[in-house]
């Protein structure tokens, strides 16, 4: 370990340690030509491993070829190699210094899995610069990706940190005892790097039981796929926030014949795709064999991975959003229902109570119009006592009993027909009602019918009795003997003597039919009218008498009959 603030080749002050692995340790330095600071990587080599001084030289010049291959890497996620120097046994090299911070930094800050569009950003960039390294002349392997490896800049861009010398086919410069491996790094790294750091006596305890499996695997060289399995391992822990099982323990598990005891990393963080979790199981495969190729093979596999996940997402919430949309649709339709169904039952229950108001509507005007045909009834028949007393007074005077209980009957007759309708429920009257008119007026009218009534049949009776005492007078006069009138003067013929012309009236009309009609009534009058126990007066003999044309006599007015009072008279006010 270097000392702080000790210069080395006379222009690299030592500031700080920045880290250290089996790979070798680096440091912060001051490069005082430059006046910036670098970071200076010691390479780790176990010297006790090289036995002769040609080795050592052999070590010495093959770090220097593969420094100077180094110094030719460009690209914008590799630090650039500034230069390279050997001291004491010991080499270094001189590197950009990267500002920010690590992946494990970042995944301690947030504590949090990493979000898949970041990861995926980043191993695009970190396989982009794997692919150039691969396809240098000779292949660079970098042999120590890692999250502590890898580091985002100020400027959002990644880096992959601490790539080294690739492993030569003359010797193995970067190889340190078995207890100095860090723990930190064994997660990540391929069953091919870590058989090759294990040491004999636990090497020859695995061969006991898994020999050919571990001759195998001894067999094999770092190469592409080694670095595929490592960014895998890498990428399977900032998306689960969770370190991977190493490889050799899960080698010892399927090796006898357990299950891989690395669980996928959507049962670990169910925000992981499924394509995507596919993808790194792949890299991390146990086999070399059933690995990605090479980055370019990988890289292409995890923009696959990406864009299959994301069109399956966006099917799947357009989904979700369809079933949504579905639900509520349901749901709307189901209120819809209930509402059509509320409806229904209102419009039945108001065609019940509709039906029931008809039948009941229907009852009442049958009733109504029942009682209406009995209130007519009973008024024909008072009608019918009525003028068959009418017609049995005809040759006399009527009565006033008469005429009073006429009237009573055909009051009654209207009032029990007016009572009917009024018993009627109010729909049933305005069905026969005409537009109502004044109360009192409607009250006034019958009586006013009444006293007219009772006022031109007193005014009638008394001109009948006037005219009925001059005829009698008339006939008393006519009958007495005229003893100076000779017998055998012969009358005038009546067909020689003029009468009077007489116009035809409603009067005299009426007159001559109640006279044609009733004779008896006149002769009634003439017997009551002669003069009883008169005596005789001897008068002087008078001139020939010319005798008078007895007026006409008086004809009874005989009333017109009544029109029998309906109910419709009654309602409608007359």
């Amino acid at each position: 370990m270097l000392a702080i603030n000790k210069i080395l080749r006379g222009r690299y002050r030592v500031i700080q340690q920045l880290g250290r692995d089996e790979a070798g340790t680096v440091y912060k330095a001051h490069d005082n030509v430059r006046d910036t600071n670098v970071a200076l990587k010691e390479i780790s080599v176990d010297w006790d491993k090289v036995s002769t001084v040609t080795e050592k030289e052999l070590l010495k010049r093959s770090f220097a070829d593969q420094a100077k291959l180094l110094a030719k890497v460009k690209h914008e996620s590799l630090p650039q190699i500034l230069g390279f120097f050997s001291e004491v046994d010991r080499q270094y090299l001189v590197m950009e210094l990267v500002d920010g911070d690590d992946a494990r930094e970042l995944l301690a800050k947030t504590k949090s899995p990493l979000a898949l569009s970041d990861a995926a950003n980043w191993a695009d960039q970190l396989l982009d610069a794997l692919d150039y390294l691969h396809t240098l002349a000779p292949p660079v392997i970098h042999c120590n990706i890692k999250p502590q490896n890898v580091k985002l800049t100020s400027r959002g861009k990644i880096k992959l940190l601490d790539f080294g010398i690739a492993q030569s086919a003359e010797a193995k410069i970067n190889t340190v005892a078995a207890s100095e491996t860090s723990a930190a790094t064994l997660p990540y790294s391929p069953l091919e790097q870590i058989l090759q750091l294990v040491d004999s006596s636990a090497l020859e305890e695995i061969r006991k039981d898994y020999a050919e499996e571990l001759e195998e695997v001894l067999r094999q060289t770092a190469d592409a796929r080694s670095d595929v399995y490592a960014l895998g391992a890498t990428l399977y822990h900032l998306l689960t926030a969770q370190l991977p099982v190493d490889a050799l323990d899960r080698a010892l598990a399927v090796w006898a014949g357990k299950s891989d005891s690395l669980p996928s990393p959507h049962q670990v963080n169910s925000s992981v795709p499924v394509e995507v979790s596919d993808f790194l199981m792949k890299a991390l495969e146990i086999e070399r064999d059933e690995r990605f190729a090479s980055a370019t093979e990988m890289r292409q596999a995890l923009q696959t991975a990406v864009e299959t996940a994301k069109k399956r997402e966006t099917e799947d919430a357009r989904s979700r959003e369809e079933a949504e949309k579905r639900e509520l649709l349901l749901a709307e339709e189901k209120k819809l229902e209930q509402e059509r169904k509320r409806v229904e039952e209102e419009r039945l229950q108001l065609e019940a109570e509709q039906k029931k108001q008809k039948e009941a509507v229907a009852r009442q005007l049958k009733e109504a119009e029942a009682q209406r045909l009995e209130a007519e009834k009973r008024a024909a028949e008072a009608e019918k006592r009525l003028l068959e007393k009418e017609s049995k007074n005809a040759d006399g005077e009527q009565s006033p009993a008469i005429a009073e209980s006429a009237k009573n009957s055909t009051q009654k007759s209207a009032l029990a027909a007016a009572s009917s309708q009024n018993s009627a429920p109010d729909e049933i009257r305005d069905l026969f009602a005409e537009p109502k008119k004044d109360n009192n007026m409607a009250r006034m009218i019958p009586v006013a019918v009444v006293i007219f009534l009772m006022l031109g049949g007193g005014i009638w009776g008394i001109w009948a009795w006037q005219k009925s005492n001059a005829v009698e007078a008339n006939q008393s006069v006519s009958s007495q003997p005229d003893s100076s009138v000779k017998k055998s003067e012969p009358e005038p013929i009546a067909a020689d003597t003029p009468q009077p012309e007489t116009v035809a009236t409603p009067e005299t009309t009426a007159m001559t039919n109640v006279t044609t009609a009733s004779p008896s009534v006149t002769e009634a009058s003439t017997s009551r009218s002669a003069p009883k126990n008169k005596p005789a007066v001897a008068a002087p003999t008078p001139a020939p008498r010319v005798e008078k044309q007895a007026p006409p006599p008086a004809i009874k007015a005989q009333p017109k009959p009544k029109k029998a009072v309906t109910v419709d008279d009654l309602i409608g006010g007359n």
